[in-house]
């Protein structure tokens, strides 16, 4: 009997290693457990804490030729894990002082792909791996296409967040009505690592 065909696929630009950090250990604790929460990207909007709202989140902007060019999903949710791309930004990091450094994120990203293909749930194209392009509102030299301008929803922010030097996981669910989708793999502390949170 043949095995079931995996429609899911980790994909994107993966860098060696990322960071996440945390304000409480036992946050980190879970995470290297293996308990990952995603969060529903038009969260960012009305979230209370200031440091972390980001009216932008969930659309795109451009402009090109003088014309501004929006996008957003009408009904598809896209849900984000943030992570840093260097020990730097960690260690400049508004939201915490405990960095966990990921090896290997790709790897991480099948891992959980392969925990959404098992869901009794719709999910495109699994998990993606997202540099964030600090570019919302600004010029470029070529009109992007629709579907660059539908990657740049979950892949854009204004440059005065690039400080925070972004990457994230993406995933993408037909319908949900969670704020927060909690993920639980194993394994994945082997690519896993608490690090101490030295100010400079």
């Amino acid at each position: 009997m043949m095995g079931k065909i995996k429609s899911l696929q980790a994909h994107g630009c993966y860098p060696k290693t990322v960071y996440r950090v945390f304000d409480k250990l036992e946050y980190a604790t879970d995470f290297l457990n293996g308990r990952f929460r995603f969060s529903r990207i038009q969260n960012y909007k009305n979230i209370e804490d200031a440091l972390r709202r980001d009216d932008s989140e969930g659309e795109s902007h451009v402009v090109y030729n003088g014309l501004s060019h929006h996008s957003s999903f009408a009904s598809n949710l896209v849900y984000i894990l943030c992570f840093h791309k260097t020990l730097k930004a960690a260690r400049q990091s508004k939201f915490g002082k405990i960095i966990v450094k990921i090896k290997n994120p790709k790897k991480l990203a099948a891992k959980i792909t392969a925990w959404l293909e098992e869901q009794p749930y719709q999910y495109i194209g699994g998990i993606e791996g997202i540099n964030i392009e600090y570019t919302y509102g600004q010029e470029v030299d070529t009109k992007p296409e629709s579907t660059e301008r539908a990657r740049l929803i979950y892949a854009q922010k204004p440059s005065y967040f690039s400080d925070e030097n972004e990457f994230r996981f993406v995933f993408i669910r037909e319908s949900c009505e969670d704020d927060h989708i909690f993920i639980d793999i194993n394994g994945a502390n082997e690519l896993c690592s608490i690090l101490t949170h030295e100010k400079k």
